[in-house]
């Protein structure tokens, strides 16, 4: 028999119980709506820093000891110009040596030609212009800088953004990885495994948001772009 201090005791642990089962995201510090689902499916990449460019290429320079390095912190940062000035001296070093790595200088151009239109960066688009000898990416950057002319004075007169404005709910369902979340080439946190995470888009001017998200060592990645959105998402990452 219990008593009654017993009881009421009971009482409260049980209406506690019915209380946070039903707590809202909010209350548990996530928004409260969930957003349109997507999706992306990952896609495999080759970790940088695991390259031994020296080794495959048969080449002893000194900088090619420390390439794999300088690729993968640039891909952390989202460095397109580093990218491309990686991808120029690892053509170089494949012209001496008439051979290629696991990671070739015309794919890391293309890496850095397309995450530099991604950005959408008047500088960096000329920067890898001169660097990849693509002049249409000079015709990019002008309109870049068009556009952010533009967006400046439209956010002036109180006009409204494009693309994703609201929340996007980033959802791993990855084992063991945690994974770093980028939104038009800029990186917004870090998701565990298994994880949600949830980032305020506010920004976000053009008409297309590039989603992409990748583990730290660069061999798992994801890839979504979102076009004419506006809104709250709910993005699922699965392996």
């Amino acid at each position: 028999m219990h008593s009654r201090t017993q009881w009421v005791q009971l009482a409260i642990v049980a209406i506690l119980g019915l209380v946070a089962s039903g707590l809202s995201p909010t209350a548990q510090g996530q928004p409260k709506k969930e957003g349109k689902k997507i999706e992306a499916k990952m896609e495999a990449g080759t970790p940088a820093a695991s390259v031994n460019f020296s080794k495959e290429l048969g080449l002893e320079f000194v900088s090619l000891t420390t390439l794999g390095g300088r690729i993968a912190a640039a891909r952390v940062v989202a460095d397109p110009v580093a990218l491309a000035a990686a991808a120029q001296e690892l053509a170089a070093a494949e012209k001496a040596s008439g051979k290629t790595a696991a990671i070739n200088s015309a794919d890391l151009l293309k890496e850095a030609v397309q995450l530099a239109k991604i950005r959408f960066t008047p500088s960096e688009l000329k920067a890898v212009s001169y660097l990849a000898k693509d002049k249409s990416l000079l015709a990019v950057a002008e309109k870049a800088d068009k556009a952010m002319q533009d967006q400046i004075k439209a956010r002036q007169a109180g006009e409204t953004s494009r693309g994703i404005q609201g929340t996007l709910h980033v959802d791993s369902r990855v084992q063991g990885v945690w994974l770093r979340v980028y939104v038009d080439g800029r990186f917004v946190g870090n998701v565990s495994p298994y994880g949600d995470s949830y980032f305020y888009i506010g920004q976000t001017p053009w008409e297309t948001t590039y989603l992409s998200a990748s583990s730290f060592d660069g061999s798992m990645n994801w890839n979504r772009p979102v076009g004419g959105a506006v809104g709250d998402y709910h993005w699922t990452l699965t392996p």
